[in-house]
């Protein structure tokens, strides 16, 4: 049966269709709940290092694929260049579309 794959997700970050998108069959109605997140981090935390604090702090790192950084795009680069390290080559082949 056909359906409608739904992704709801921010203009700055990559959609994750497999994680996080839905389907709807046609002639059906779906309602959707929207609850946004902000994650804020306090001056303090810029007193941790990188590997204390398990992720960077925006300015902190420049990503090659992404214009904008969000948890998201640095997970999924970093994933890439893991992925390029262990299979080379594999990085470019991509690319995102900011």
């Amino acid at each position: 049966m056909p359906f409608f794959q739904v992704l709801l997700h921010t203009p700055i970050s990559q959609p994750e269709m497999i994680e996080y998108g839905f389907a709807v069959s046609p002639g059906t109605e779906a309602f959707l709940a929207v609850t946004p997140e902000m994650i804020h981090a306090e001056e303090a935390i810029h007193a941790f290092s990188y590997e204390t604090r398990g992720c960077y702090l925006e300015g902190e790192k420049t990503l090659s694929y992404f214009h904008h950084y969000s948890f998201l795009n640095c997970f999924m680069e970093c994933s890439s260049n893991f992925t390029f390290s262990v299979s080379f080559g594999l990085k470019h082949a991509y690319k995102a579309r900011d």
